[in-house]
């Protein structure tokens, strides 16, 4: 079968389109605010009590606020954009296959890590992903941390993805452009985001014990994040890092 490259040009832009990322995250926040509410007692992802926290200093982080934040963002810039209103056939299920096979690369390639994390971790609990100890322990009961652990997954996915890569990754390239080239402005706006996207994972009431090796995994973890973002687009880089953190620490495959 011969492979159609217009076709696959037309894919390969389609998927970056403001408009075609929120038909693809809408389905995911919808999921991720109805497993919240159905498990009030499961941990929120950090970035969103974070960003819902931000909101709450100016009397907005309450309901569904950050979700329509998030929507509203991506009509705006869609908007702004000028592109047309509409959405051809296959894009979504080919960004879900590509989603998931993004997911499974990362997953394959985080597993090259494992015997220096293991150093870290070795505990009876070192199948889980780094920072998941407290979220078994809290767990009622296997079935319920499963669920408990998808949805909190599918929340790093979303709102890691929005505060870390759609929100200060442009404005980080926009602050750099002013005095470096682009390519340059680029480059350190990914290492500036990475490097903060690891650290997050050390600060607040669940933030994990300091070690050099996860630190560096994850800030390696948030520059291949910053390219798929840049590359493919903020619909496939939460669906990436959903599948990522799914296969590693609610399957742990």
């Amino acid at each position: 079968m011969k492979l159609d490259s217009a076709a696959f040009r037309r894919y390969w832009n389609e998927t970056r389109r403001p408009l075609v990322c929120l038909l693809f995250v809408a389905p995911l926040l919808a999921l991720y605010e109805i497993g919240v509410w159905t498990f009030p007692d499961a941990p929120r992802n950090g970035a969103d009590v974070w960003m819902r926290g931000w909101l709450g200093v100016l009397g907005l982080g309450g309901g569904l606020v950050l979700p329509a934040v998030i929507v509203g963002v991506l009509l705006a810039w869609h908007h702004a954009s000028r592109q047309p209103w509409k959405t051809p056939r296959g894009v979504l299920p080919g960004m879900v296959g590509e989603s998931i096979l993004i997911g499974l690369a990362l997953r394959g390639l985080g597993s090259a890590f494992a015997p220096l994390l293991s150093m870290t971790f070795s505990t009876d609990l070192s199948t889980a992903a780094p920072g998941d100890k407290h979220r078994i322990a809290m767990a009622a009961g296997p079935v319920q941390r499963f669920f408990e652990q998808i949805i909190e997954f599918v929340g790093a996915g979303i709102y890691e993805e929005t505060l870390f890569r759609l929100l200060l990754l442009p404005a980080l390239m926009a602050m750099f452009a002013y005095t470096l080239p682009r390519p340059r402005a680029i480059a350190l706006a990914v290492a500036v985001s990475s490097l903060l996207f690891a650290a997050a994972h050390h600060v607040g009431a669940y933030g994990e014990p300091l070690y050099l090796s996860v630190f560096l995994f994850r800030a390696i973890a948030g520059a291949l994040f910053a390219g798929i973002f840049l590359y493919r687009g903020f619909g496939v880089a939460i669906g990436a890092h959903a599948v990522y953190d799914i296969l590693t620490g609610a399957i742990a495959w």
